[in-house]
Order: C-alpha cells, then sequence, then structure tokens
C-alpha cells in the first residue's frame, strides 16, 4: 500500500470520528439543562474549531506526505533505472572478466609453453657446454702432456746440443790433430829434390827412412848422401793414397 493511500484512509477516519464526536457532542447539549447550553456551546465551538485546526494540519501532512510519497515514487523509479544500469554494468564487466581471465589462462599457457621451451633449450645448452667442457679438458690434458713431452724433448735437444757441441769441439781438435799429423806426414812424403808429394807409388826410400819420389830416385839418398837400394815404403803408399793432393794442373 502506498502512502497516499495511507494518509488518505487516516483522513477519513479522522472525518468519521470528528463526525461521531459532534453528533455526540449535540446529543449531549440538547439533554443539558438550559442553562448549560450557552457553556457546551461554547465549549463544542472551541471543541470544533481546534478539530478543525487538527483536521487543517493532518491535511497539511498529509499534502507534506503526498508530496514525499511522489519523491520517493519518483526516486524508486530512478533507482530502478539506476540498478538495471548497474546490473547491466555488472553483467558486461563479468563478462569482460571473463574474456580476460581466458585470455591470462591462454597467455599462462602460453608463457608456461615459451619458459619450457627455454627450460629445454638452457638444458641443451647446458648440456652442450659440458661436453664442451669435457672436450677442453681433454684438450688441456693433452696439451699439458705435449708441453710435458715438450718440454722433454726440448731437455732432451739442450742435452743433444751440448753433446754435439762438444763433439764439435772434440771433433775441431781431432780434425786440428789429424791436419797436424797429415801436415806432418806430407812433410816427411815430400820428396827432398822436386819438393812435391808423391801421387802414386811405388815410393822408396833409403836405409835410414829417407823418402824420394819415383822420378827423382837416384844412386844416393838426396837427404842423408846413402846409397839408395831398391827399398820401397809401402807406409808412404797406404799415406798418399789416402790423402788430398794439390791439383796438378794448378800452379
Amino acid at each position: 500500500m502506498s502512502l497516499k493511500r495511507k494518509g488518505l484512509d487516516e483522513f477519513e477516519e479522522i472525518g468519521e470520528a470528528s463526525k461521531k464526536l459532534a453528533g455526540n457532542l449535540t446529543n449531549e447539549l440538547v439533554e443539558e439543562k438550559d442553562e448549560e447550553e450557552g457553556n457546551v456551546v461554547r465549549l463544542w465551538e472551541e471543541e470544533n474549531r481546534s478539530l478543525k485546526l487538527e483536521i487543517e494540519a493532518v491535511k497539511t501532512n498529509m499534502k507534506e506526505l503526498i508530496d514525499k510519497n511522489s519523491k520517493l515514487e519518483e526516486r524508486l523509479v530512478k533507482n530502478g533505472n539506476l540498478m538495471e544500469t548497474l546490473g547491466r554494468t555488472h553483467h558486461y564487466y563479468e563478462a569482460l572478466i571473463e574474456t580476460l581471465k581466458t585470455q591470462h589462462e591462454n597467455n599462462l599457457t602460453e608463457s608456461e609453453q615459451e619458459v619450457k621451451a627455454w627450460k629445454r633449450k638452457a638444458e641443451n645448452l647446458a648440456n652442450t657446454m659440458e661436453i664442451d667442457k669435457k672436450e677442453q679438458e681433454v684438450k688441456v690434458t693433452l696439451l699439458e702432456s705435449k708441453e710435458k713431452e715438450t718440454s722433454i724433448y726440448e731437455e732432451e735437444i739442450r742435452s743433444l746440443k751440448l753433446q754435439i757441441e762438444e763433439g764439435k769441439t772434440d771433433m775441431k781438435e781431432v780434425t786440428a790433430r789429424h791436419k797436424q799429423i797429415f801436415d806432418q806426414l806430407k812433410e816427411k812424403l815430400e820428396c827432398p829434390v822436386c819438393m812435391e808429394i808423391p801421387r802414386c807409388g811405388p815410393v822408396y826410400v833409403c836405409p835410414n827412412g829417407h823418402f824420394v819420389c819415383q822420378e827423382c830416385k837416384s844412386g844416393s839418398c838426396p837427404t842423408c848422401r846413402v846409397d839408395m837400394a831398391d827399398g820401397k815404403s809401402l807406409l808412404a803408399v797406404t799415406i798418399i793414397e789416402n790423402i788430398e793432393h794439390k791439383c796438378e794442373f794448378v800452379y
């Protein structure tokens, strides 16, 4: 029941009560004595004026209530429209939230797949790096082994170089000694007549051991003047066959 209807019902009840009260007062006035009629009439009039004032106040309140009710109904209509709008907005945002949730789940799934792919790549890279590391360690081990072998070889080479240098020194000494011996032998094998070393045998020798070439041989030794016999030196022939001779065409 609306406030307007309720106010009208209250107003009618008040009117009925006023009519009953007026009837009751009229009946009482008829039954009263004449001397009291004036007082009763005044009392009735005062009460009637009071009731009228109350009725006017009730009317005023009823108008205010009706106005308030109208405004309240307008507000209710506006609120209803607002609630409907809010409902539609709520449904829209619910649908939007579901869409965003679905997109988020899809993006999350794609992100998880990408993360898994990157994890696989990282694992493969780690395995590759581990293999490379082991290969590098093997290479380093081989290099260290080669470096050790190289150090050993270098040490052996240094040792061989020292031996070679010592051998060269010894060779120089031996060569110098051999040269000295050969020079002495050449000096001894040199013919005292032609002052040349015979190129081939026989090489004649006197009883005292002095040599003379075949072309320069005579009856006596050109060095000690003893008689030359037919003595020949096999040692001298062996030596002249194994030594270097000056080219006979060089003068």
